[in-house]
């Protein structure tokens, strides 16, 4: 692999309406980079995303590779994207995007909640392109974070939302978790980013040796006052305001009590509480496969509806909602099954 030659790379991942945007903004505003073009702003961002359209992109291909939904409860969806994004050339891709990023900043920000689920693709990316990455993951009590996901995408389950929030968390820390020869990072409690955020980004500054705040000069405390608005964090639900069963409410509250602990001001990183962390990850994957055998008859009975679709009619928009229907309830046999089914139905098949 090739030496760092490139520019210093941010990466954001972690859970959804967590504050990555105000962060992004934030580092923009004392200089850093958001690759263009840049995804719109929406009703759900008014003021913008700090996403790059292209990257966005290309984690959905991604994700339809592997099988994998935005905010995905599987415990296994790590996994499964891990091993989507190895090969197809998709390395080689992004790292000539990287190569050729034309901004006026050696810090380029990347950020994007699927970002979580391909970690280690980027790590390579970012080695094959020259470019030093580091990591920045901000933390927000996962109840605001559900509601606010819930009514901007109509998500509608709050045991999904919160278990989305989890599974996608841990999968982060653990993901982004510092080691010998690993990138730096930095985890960010989105209620200090925005109490303080002069303070909030002199630490991120710091601890990831960026040098923005420096070239900022004087004008970075106002700057960021004017940017930054404490009535961002207008979402008041609480855990106990969502209806949820007793051992996800339990799991959550540690899993955000452990985050806290790494994100606050002045701690170093602590391999006791990364301990707690892959143990709570084993905790809520056993949780997650007992919920998935209680619920076994209904994954059943779609493989069985859409066996029967295929069986009877071949038509283009049965095939269709067959494969929809696949990837999210079919067990192994039962996919087997539909895809023979399907390949007999399309044009020139035997």
């Amino acid at each position: 692999m090739p030496s760092p030659t490139g520019p210093r790379l941010v990466l954001v991942p972690g859970s959804g309406r967590s504050g990555t945007s105000a962060l992004t903004m934030a580092l923009q505003a004392l200089g850093a980079a958001v690759p263009p073009p840049a995804r719109p702003p929406t009703e759900a961002n008014p003021r913008g995303f700090g996403e790059t359209v292209w990257i966005v992109r290309h984690h959905d291909v991604l994700l339809r590779r592997a099988g994998v939904v935005h905010g995905d409860a599987r415990p296994d969806a790590g996994i499964r994207a891990a091993r989507a994004a190895v090969g197809g050339g998709h390395e080689r891709r992004v790292a000539r995007r990287l190569a050729r990023i034309e901004v006026d900043s050696d810090v380029v920000v990347v950020k994007d909640p699927q970002l979580t689920w391909f970690v280690d693709h980027w790590l390579r990316s970012a080695a094959r392109a020259g470019a030093t990455p580091s990591f920045a993951l901000m933390v927000r009590d996962p109840a605001p974070s559900a509601a606010s996901m819930g009514r901007h995408f109509r998500a509608a389950e709050p045991a999904h939302l919160i278990g989305g929030w989890v599974n996608q968390m841990l999968h982060a820390e653990r993901a982004t978790r510092p080691g010998p020869g690993r990138p730096r990072r930095v985890l960010v409690r989105y209620p200090d980013l925005l109490a303080d955020p002069r303070a909030t980004l002199a630490r991120i500054d710091d601890r990831l040796g960026l040098g923005l705040l420096d070239r900022a000069g004087p004008t970075a405390g106002p700057l960021l006052r004017d940017l930054i608005d404490p009535a961002l964090d207008r979402e008041r639900t609480r855990l106990a305001d969502l209806d949820l069963p007793d051992g996800l409410r339990t799991i959550t509250e540690e899993v955000h009590a452990a985050l806290e602990t790494l994100a606050r001001p002045g701690t170093p990183e602590d391999p006791q509480v990364h301990g707690a962390l892959d143990a709570l990850a084993v905790r809520y994957a056993d949780l997650y496969d007992r919920a998935a055998g209680l619920t076994a008859s209904s994954r059943l009975a779609a493989e069985q509806q859409a066996l029967r679709l295929l069986a009877q009619r071949g038509s283009a928009r049965l095939r269709v909602r067959a494969e929809t229907l696949r990837p999210r309830h079919a067990g192994p046999a039962a996919r087997r099954r539909l895809g023979e089914l399907a390949a007999r139905r399309r044009p020139g098949a035997r």
